[in-house]
């Protein structure tokens, strides 16, 4: 399971030291919490809900065989070269976006923030950009990590 911190602190609660923690500096800078549970094991994760209180709100993760991506907050949006400037920051605001960073390149992808960070809330975010018609892709910015290693 994953957490995120809406405080903006990485501070946990003195329950939290009885659970398999994944630490990782990427995990401080975006104030995320991986806990090892077992998807069966029904009050594991309600002592971990229950503990981290509300203060953390779990984000999804994507699990594969060997990795699981974490969402961030961040995204990547790369805008169609035929939209105009006036069109990407009008879309941009609409959406509560910040630029984190500007595209190195003309028609390269700008990495993006909402005000307030929410990386469970960001994969909505992306469901969004990517209908609009000014926009060519848009992806989450993940974290990947390793479950086991190859």
């Amino acid at each position: 399971m994953g957490f995120q911190n809406r405080k903006g602190t990485n501070e946990l609660p003195p329950c939290a030291k009885g659970f398999q923690l994944r630490k990782s500096p990427l995990f401080e800078k975006f104030h995320i919490v991986v806990l090892f549970l077992s998807v069966d094991d029904r009050e594991a994760i309600y002592a971990a809900l229950k503990c981290l209180g509300e203060d953390w709100e779990r984000i999804p993760l994507r699990l594969s065989s060997s990795t699981v991506k974490i969402p961030t907050g961040e995204m990547f949006v790369k805008f169609k070269s035929d939209a105009t400037a006036e069109q990407i920051q009008t879309q941009l605001q609409d959406l509560k976006l910040r630029v984190v960073e500007w595209p190195a390149r003309p028609n390269s992808a700008y990495k993006v923030t909402q005000t307030l960070t929410s990386a469970a809330h960001s994969l909505e975010t992306v469901d969004s950009l990517k209908r609009l018609s000014t926009v060519e892709y848009a992806e989450p910015n993940w974290l990947i990590v390793r479950l086991e290693e190859p």
